[in-house]
């Protein structure tokens, strides 16, 4: 019994590790949004904001697996829906790539 709990928080330890790679506030430049990626609870918590209006995106579906995270955006002032899939290249850079209805594009995000 001693064994699993080493081992149940040493799994803990180092999901909450992987997904603390990804914390802070990130830009695209101009590109397309700003994120804002948090933990809260132990969930991610990811806040995007269109970086030409300034408002706000509705963010749902957040998962991360397989040391990526991917969430669905969606931006009601346009009816614009897309899918991102986030991936941690060190610890300046995320490269993201995002699915719409116009296509595939990947951005690099800066952080802030």
């Amino acid at each position: 019994m001693k064994n699993f709990f080493i081992i149940a928080f040493m799994l803990l330890t180092t999901l909450t590790y992987s997904q603390d790679k990804f914390i802070g506030e990130w830009t695209s430049n101009g590109f397309a949004t700003d994120m804002t990626i948090e933990v809260v609870d132990n969930k991610l918590n990811i806040e995007c904001i269109s970086s030409t209006s300034y408002k706000p995106l509705e963010t749902t579906n957040v998962v991360y697996k397989n040391n990526k995270i991917t969430l669905n955006n969606y931006f009601k002032p346009n009816n614009w829906s897309s899918k991102k899939t986030i991936e941690y290249k060190n610890k300046d850079t995320l490269l993201v790539t995002v699915s719409s209805k116009i296509g595939v594009y990947k951005i690099a995000y800066i952080k802030k």
